[in-house]
C-alpha cells in the first residue's frame, strides 16, 4: 500500500516543540512502517502558514488525490493540512470522493465518512483555526506592545527613524525631509506634484532615488 508523508512548518508554528520538519518526517515514517504503509515520497512546505491551500507541496499533493495517484496520506496533526476549517473539511471529503485514506499519527485512521466521525473531524478543524487566531493575536498584541516602547518590530526601519541597538529613534535629517513633504501637502499639492518638488530640489529617499507614491502616502497620513 503505497503512502505519501506531508509535512508542514510555518512561522507561527516554527517555534513549537516537536514538530519541526525533521521530527514530522520521522513520526511521518515511523507510523507508515507500523502500518505496513510503503512510503513513496516526502512533500514539506516549510515556511508557510495554514491558514491558505495556496501552498506548493499541498498543491502538488492535492492533484496526486484528484488523479488517484495515491492511495493513503500520513501527516503529523490535521492542522498541518490546513487551520481553517472549511479548506480542512474540503481536503477530507476530496479525499473521501477519490478513496485515499488520511492517516495521523497522534490519532490515527481517519473517519470522514460517517457521522461520528465527521462531527469530530469538524470540531478539530474548528479548534486548529481558532489556535491560528490565537497565535495571530498573541503576535499582534506582542508587536503593538513593542511600538508603545519603541522597540525593533522589523528588519528596516521606515522613513525618518533609524535602528539604535533594540530601540527605534528619528533620524533628524529625514525628520527634515518629513516636514517638507507635509508642507507640501498642506499647500495642496498632489502625492505626484509633490514627487516632482521633491525631484526639483534634489530631495531623494536614502537610496538615492525618487520617492515612492506609497511612502508620500504612508508620510502624509502618518500621526
Amino acid at each position: 500500500m503505497s503512502a505519501i508523508i506531508y509535512c508542514r512548518v510555518s512561522t507561527d508554528s516554527q517555534a513549537e516543540k516537536g514538530i519541526s520538519l525533521d521530527a514530522q518526517v520521522a513520526a511521518c515514517t515511523a507510523y507508515a512502517q507500523a502500518h505496513g504503509l510503503e512510503v513513496v515520497d516526502v512533500i514539506v512546505d516549510a515556511g508557510l502558514s495554514g491558514k491558505s491551500t495556496d501552498r506548493p507541496g499541498l498543491q502538488k499533493l492535492l492533484k496526486l488525490v484528484v488523479a488517484r495517484k495515491v492511495n493513503h496520506v500520513v501527516s503529523m496533526k490535521l492542522d498541518r493540512l490546513s487551520r481553517s476549517t472549511i479548506d480542512t473539511l474540503n481536503l477530507l471529503n476530496l479525499m473521501c470522493q477519490k478513496k485515499v485514506e488520511l492517516h495521523l499519527v497522534d490519532s490515527g485512521l481517519v473517519d470522514s465518512t460517517s457521522t461520528d466521525g465527521e462531527l469530530m473531524m469538524t470540531l478539530r478543524a474548528g479548534f486548529a483555526q481558532a489556535e491560528r487566531r490565537k497565535i495571530s493575536e498573541r503576535t499582534k498584541a506582542a508587536l503593538d506592545r513593542k511600538r508603545e516602547l519603541g522597540q525593533r518590530v522589523s528588519g528596516k526601519a521606515p522613513y525618518g527613524y533609524v535602528f539604535q541597538d533594540s530601540l527605534v529613534v528619528e533620524n533628524h535629517e529625514e525628520q527634515v525631509i518629513i516636514a517638507v513633504i507635509r508642507e507640501l501637502r498642506d499647500e495642496g499639492l498632489s502625492v505626484r506634484k509633490i514627487i516632482r518638488a521633491l525631484d526639483k530640489r534634489g530631495i531623494y529617499t536614502r537610496m538615492g532615488k525618487e520617492f515612492s507614491e506609497s511612502t508620500i502616502y504612508k508620510i502624509v497620513r502618518a500621526p
